[in-house]
């Protein structure tokens, strides 16, 4: 009885499979013969938004005398996320080549710094292992110059470099 009930689960899930195969092959092969925004390569500007996830730390480097003379035995910082808001913008120089400034990149993150003390004050609300939260807003003006290859179909090669100022 088991053995039935188990080659209907199975049957079951080939045909879902199957179709859901199917359902896919029939709507990229309707991809290939439509062009997916045909006049965006003719606009000269154009904007957009960007949504950006970023991951910081702090890099710490401990002085040769840190561990005799400091009340702090053990200072590591600790991997954090932040997240960022950005508007990008969007100019063609010609039907090879765009450039891209996203302006204002705002970054918005947050450092953490876990140290262990020897000597915890109870006065001042400290314990064995202590966490200090720094907290940062960067902006940031990064300016791509991109060169892309003719469009075959919904296809096309693009490379892009560029740089980054931050405050």
């Amino acid at each position: 009885m088991h053995y039935l009930l188990r080659n209907k689960k199975t049957n079951l899930i080939k045909k879902v499979c199957v179709s859901l195969l199917m359902l896919t092959a029939f709507t990229s092969s309707a991809q290939q013969y439509q062009l997916n925004l045909p006049d965006h390569d003719d606009k000269k500007y154009f904007l957009g938004i960007g949504l950006i996830y970023n991951s910081s730390r702090f890099n710490v480097s401990h002085h040769s005398s840190f561990l005799s003379q400091d009340s702090v035995m053990v200072a590591e910082p600790n991997n954090t996320g932040g997240f960022g808001l950005a508007g990008i913008h969007t100019y063609r120089l010609s039907n090879r080549f765009e450039v891209r400034a996203i302006f204002p990149q705002l970054l918005f993150s947050y450092k953490n710094l876990t140290y262990n003390l020897k000597y915890p004050d109870a006065s001042k609300e400290e314990t064995a292992m202590m966490t200090k939260r720094v907290e940062s807003i960067l902006l940031g003006l990064p300016v791509h110059l991109k060169f892309r290859s003719d469009r075959i179909n919904n296809f096309r090669v693009y490379v892009f470099g560029g740089g980054k100022v931050e405050y």
